[in-house]
């Protein structure tokens, strides 16, 4: 079970004490990966001064949060930019670049709204000169490469280097277990390139280029670890799928499937969250690729948590234990968010004395019973080929075809991940 959480940095630089307690609160609860966000906060620190060069003082925070996870079991999965904060995400590397200033329609034939600007809530979500631009590519290139390759001050290791990392090599495809997370604690999980990439009538192919170039520089840089997306997970007009995307009356995706709203709220009466849900996991199952349902959560107040939030925590942990006890794509789940405090307010936050947080843990003890069952011809370490590594452990044995598939009973066969191809993530918030 996994949870994102909020203002990580923040909290290792002022009160690197309170991340431990929030670890130690965690491994009770059996939660065992985080998502965080490193680029920056409203208010808060700035890992990256200008692109390609840390701030060590603020660096020395993510330093300690990657030394200290590994001693709870607890996994991570840094966001390297997000959409929305001025301060370090993309807005501040759009003035880095130039491209801050410009506000003009990228794609008229798409965009047919009359005005002919974009007013400042449009234009956030419409970097098009950003993510086209080579020169801006390059920006984030270098932060990217300066982030893997940070030696850490406390354990002494390369980022892209530790030892401990569940790996996987370029030519090995995804590994994963079919019933749980193999029982092995490694610090970095994974990456996230962005938060939430929106470009508002640029059709899908600017997001796409953009993903797919920095998912390569990444990879190069850093072939050890998994790469998500962090997008939305929204299809766009046409798609076959296009019919899962929630719809209040309103135009949820228009035209490229980049544009909707993100404080929707969907109504529980509606089989919105399941449809959404089966959707995705038949996607991930045509690609060949695990899948995960990064952010879900539900907005609720003291009186109605357990009415409003709960089934919707309810269904999630139903849907991962379904396609785990089927060997189906949906993999595990991270709610929005936790950051181990007590005490309850109308926000999305869940705190530990809410009923949720009882439903989180009932969920997440479940699934740390749950033998893992190693892929086979697949091991979590190094980089050897599946056949090599198999062959080297003795707890991880080839695979023995025994029917026309090439798949042995009991297993889900996972196919290798498209290595120019980073795996993306389905939101499910209101």
């Amino acid at each position: 079970m996994e949870w994102n959480a909020w203002r990580v940095l923040d909290n290792a630089l002022s009160d690197p004490s309170y991340i431990t307690r929030r670890f130690q609160q965690a491994q009770a609860a059996r939660l065992n990966l985080m998502r965080f966000f490193i680029a920056g906060d409203e208010g808060g620190p700035v890992l990256a001064t200008v692109p390609g060069q840390l701030d060590d003082s603020v660096a020395r925070g993510l330093d300690f949060v990657l030394a200290e996870a590994p001693k709870y079991g607890i996994k991570v999965t840094p966001v390297f930019l997000n959409l929305w904060k001025k301060n370090g995400g993309v807005p501040k590397f759009e003035e880095w670049c130039g491209t801050a200033g410009l506000n003009t329609k990228p794609r008229p034939d798409l965009d047919l709204r009359p005005e002919p600007v974009l007013n400042e809530t449009e234009r956030l979500q419409t970097p098009y000169d950003w993510l086209v631009s080579s020169k801006c590519r390059d920006q984030v290139k270098a932060y990217m490469s300066s982030v893997v390759n940070r030696r850490n001050s406390i354990t002494g290791l390369l980022f892209k280097d530790d030892p401990a990392i569940f790996s996987r090599s370029p030519r090995q495809g995804s590994c994963a277990p079919t019933k749980s997370v193999a029982p092995v604690h490694p610090t970095l999980h994974s990456w996230n390139i962005m938060n939430e990439p929106r470009c508002k009538y640029c059709g899908p192919e600017a997001v796409d280029s953009w993903y797919g170039e920095m998912a390569d520089h990444l990879r190069s840089v850093d072939p050890n670890h998994l790469i998500t997306t962090g997008e939305e997970g929204f299809f766009a007009e046409g798609d076959p799928m296009a019919g899962a995307d929630p719809n209040d009356g309103n135009q949820w995706a228009i035209r490229s499937g980049q544009d909707f709203r993100s404080w929707r709220r969907v109504p529980l009466g509606t089989d919105f969250g399941q449809q959404w849900i089966d959707a995705h996991s038949q996607v991930a199952a045509q690609l060949g690729k695990p899948l995960v349902l990064e952010e879900f959560g539900k907005v609720a107040g003291d009186g109605n948590i357990t009415s409003l939030r709960d089934p919707w925590f309810v269904l999630v942990n139903n849907a991962v234990d379904a396609s785990l006890a089927s060997g189906g794509p949906l993999r595990g789940s991270l709610f929005w968010q936790w950051d181990g405090e007590t005490g309850t307010r109308g926000d999305s936050a869940v705190r530990s004395g809410d009923t949720t947080f009882g439903i989180i843990q009932q969920f997440s003890h479940k699934m740390a019973a749950t033998a893992p069952m190693p892929v086979p011809g697949c091991t979590p370490r190094g980089n050897a080929t599946n056949g090599a590594a198999a062959a080297a452990d003795p707890t991880v044995p080839p695979a023995t075809p025994s029917n026309s598939s090439g798949t042995s009973p009991g297993f889900v066969t996972l196919l290798p991940s498209d290595a120019s191809q980073p795996a993306g993530r389905k939101l499910l918030r209101s």
